[in-house]
């Protein structure tokens, strides 16, 4: 994540996902972040899903 729009990224979390299935995540609530990015540490074909509410 970039917490302060100054592109140093940061890690969150990391995710463990299984092809065809979706891994759902609630952020806290306190999270604050310019951006966010999803990467992969294998060769894939993935989407990343983000709803802000």
């Amino acid at each position: 994540m970039d917490l302060d729009g100054a592109v140093l990224w940061a890690r969150y979390h990391t995710f463990k996902v299984e092809a065809g299935k979706p891994t759902p995540q609630t952020f806290p609530g306190a999270l604050s972040a310019y951006w966010a990015r999803a990467v992969s540490d294998t060769d894939s074909t993935a989407t990343s899903w983000f709803k802000y509410e």
